[in-house]
């Protein structure tokens, strides 16, 4: 087998506070292979967007991250910030979940787009970074590159401006690339464009995909491997039809039971009681123990650490009784 593209082992994250240090993320654990999609699924406030801060090396100095992030084995973890500018945008390349936000509504598409480029190969003429830059532009269904390229971020749609996004990830070839809910606030229609564009491309380029989202049914048609977190941790693992035909942990199985189906007759959906607990007040034992309709005895005083149940790695002291 050959290595990972990513392996990311034992992260954790730490945050000042009057009280101390609050952990925020507790080993995290997983990979990505070059060409495969990894989709990172949890309620707001689990620590997928913080994860991929980490990697990315985009954290205050306040922030204490310790563990293992390795680019094709080499250690990017306790590297200096301009040796993190090398992988950024070169190597590893982010769509941030708001496009708007993330781009300067004072400079041009274009511009922007090509000074992601510059920064990364300053033999490039302007002129042909340029050109590359209407050429991605082109790449990612965007109509009329030449004249959108001098248009602002305002005179783009929501769709053409996450498209837009994505054509700024891929100016330097990354290996990696990081969709932070990519879909959010796009009517289906454009969402399916979005996706179809990420997917051509890691087709085309091979390139390796972590989707940040909410959305399990994208999830499904999209991804090869499934990583469930909550209350900052990767709680349930494995190949996206073992994750949604054998969940293991009752988190994993809450948020399946919460989705529409056609062949159900119900009047309501599933809900899961409760909210996740804050990094200060988290109980003892499992941080799911609250919310489970499953706890036993052993769930409030004992936190499971992740192990390989079946063909899932799962953190749940009865994740081996769910029937095969």
């Amino acid at each position: 087998m050959t290595a990972p593209l990513i392996e990311v082992r034992n992260l954790e994250v730490s945050f000042p506070a009057a009280t101390g240090r609050l952990t925020a993320l507790r080993g995290v654990d997983f990979h990505v292979n070059a060409g495969e999609v990894l989709g990172l699924v949890g309620e707001s406030g689990s620590g997928k967007s913080l994860t991929m801060l980490s990697i990315m090396g985009l954290l205050p100095p306040s922030v204490q991250v310790t563990g293992s992030v390795r680019l094709d084995g080499e250690e990017l973890l306790g590297q200096s910030e301009r040796a993190l500018r090398r992988y950024r945008g070169r190597r590893i390349a982010m769509i941030f979940q708001d496009p708007m936000t993330s781009l300067n509504p004072v400079i041009p598409i274009g511009d922007q787009i090509v000074e992601a480029i510059q920064i990364h190969q300053p033999q490039l003429s302007r002129r042909a970074a340029r050109a590359r830059a209407v050429d991605l532009l082109a790449q990612v269904a965007i109509p009329d590159p030449q004249r959108r390229a001098g248009q602002y971020p305002f005179e783009f749609s929501g769709g053409m401006r996450q498209r837009a996004m994505i054509a700024m990830a891929l100016a330097n070839d990354p290996e990696l690339l990081i969709a932070d809910e990519p879909t959010t606030a796009l009517d289906v229609t454009i969402q399916a464009q979005v996706i179809e564009v990420m997917e051509r491309l890691r087709r085309e380029r091979g390139i390796g995909l972590i989707l940040i989202t909410h959305d399990l049914g994208l999830v499904a048609g999209v991804a090869d491997r499934v990583a469930i977190m909550y209350a900052g941790r990767v709680v349930e693992q494995a190949a996206t039809s073992e994750v949604f035909y054998r969940p293991r942990h009752p988190y994993t199985r809450r948020l399946l039971a919460s989705l529409p189906r056609f062949d159900d007759d119900v009047d309501r959906l599933a809900t899961i009681e409760g909210v996740p607990p804050s990094p200060a007040r988290r109980p003892p034992g499992c941080a799911f123990a609250p919310r489970c309709l499953e706890t036993i005895a052993r769930c409030t005083a004992d936190d499971p650490m992740p192990r390989l149940v079946g063909a899932s790695t799962v953190a749940c002291h009865r994740a081996d009784e769910v029937p095969a």
